[in-house]
């Protein structure tokens, strides 16, 4: 990974994250993340701090 850009679900946040791989990567199935996902699952990846820019 080189550059990842994104938003919250309104677009009024943006990020980006510069670096490698995600330090971690993992799959939730709470009904928030179905809700906000609309799939069964939401894909969530930890990231070092310094390389997460808001």
């Amino acid at each position: 990974m080189s550059r990842l850009d994104g938003h919250c679900l309104c677009g009024n946040v943006t990020y980006t994250v510069d670096g490698e791989d995600p330090i971690m990567t993992g799959i939730c199935h709470c009904r928030d993340c179905q809700r906000s996902s609309g799939s069964a699952y939401s894909i969530i990846a930890a990231v070092d701090k310094a390389d997460f820019h808001v």
